[in-house]
């Protein structure tokens, strides 16, 4: 199952793992950059163009 949470939640589960681009200060958890979006993607303004890119 897969569960979504926050840095400050999940910080102490052995269990998390990060997916995003940039980490907090202090991360010792897991880190899987694969599935982290591209900073193209994050800077994206534009909630539909945000949607159409993100689904591709």
């Amino acid at each position: 199952m897969i569960f979504t949470s926050n840095f400050k939640i999940a910080g102490h589960l052995h269990q998390a793992v990060a997916i995003s681009r940039g980490l907090p200060r202090g991360w010792r958890g897991r880190v899987y950059r694969p599935l982290a979006p591209s900073w193209a993607l994050v800077k994206i303004t534009d909630p539909q163009q945000f949607i159409r890119l993100y689904r591709a």
